[in-house]
């Protein structure tokens, strides 16, 4: 019986020092009660660098990519009855408006935009991408600085490897165990 080798793994180059990835989740554009068009222009300001002083402007330069790791949009209340031009109107704000978010920040740093819970997309892990259709403006940065992707999603920055998921499989462990915060 002849055993497998190991190749052992390169060492991952040096990453630059400061350099960050931003993760965000929840941003539910479009519903004004959970996320505020005020709060979300704000984070975008900042991470393109147009907000805060030379330190916040430094800070937002160190940025090399933004994650949206789920709940992007908000859920839109479809009647079961066909809808009228101004129904069909309030259901396409929300993704009218994450596109421009979304464009916005793919304009300057590189986005991943991974989908979640109540997201147009399956509900079974693993989802796949938000089609490139519902964001015809961000899809022109499509595939240097905007990428739909998986959940779960991983990527690699710098050398180093990363692997997410929206957090549902989290909810569901959480919702059928008696795991606690603080321990047993």
């Amino acid at each position: 019986c002849s055993g497998l080798r190991a190749h052992p793994r390169p060492s991952p180059p040096a990453t630059s020092p400061g350099t960050h990835v931003l993760l965000c989740s929840g941003l539910r554009a479009g519903d004004d009660a959970a996320s505020s068009a005020l709060n979300l222009e704000l984070m975008c300001d900042y991470v393109t660098g147009n907000l805060g002083g030379a330190n916040e402007q430094g800070v937002a330069a160190s940025v090399a990519r933004v994650v949206v790791c789920g709940g992007a949009l908000s859920a839109p209340e479809v009647p079961a009855q066909s809808l009228d031009g101004r129904q069909q109107a309030a259901v396409a704000r929300p993704l009218r408006e994450l596109d421009v978010l979304l464009t916005t920040l793919a304009a300057s740093v590189p986005v991943d935009l991974m989908p979640g819970e109540g997201d147009p997309t399956n509900q079974a892990l693993p989802q796949q991408p938000l089609h490139p259709c519902l964001f015809p403006e961000a899809k022109r940065f499509s595939p240097n600085t905007f990428a739909s992707c998986t959940n779960p999603h991983d990527f690699t920055l710098g050398g180093v490897d990363f692997l997410g998921t929206a957090g549902q499989n989290v909810s569901n462990l959480a919702a059928y165990t008696d795991v606690t915060k603080n321990g047993p």
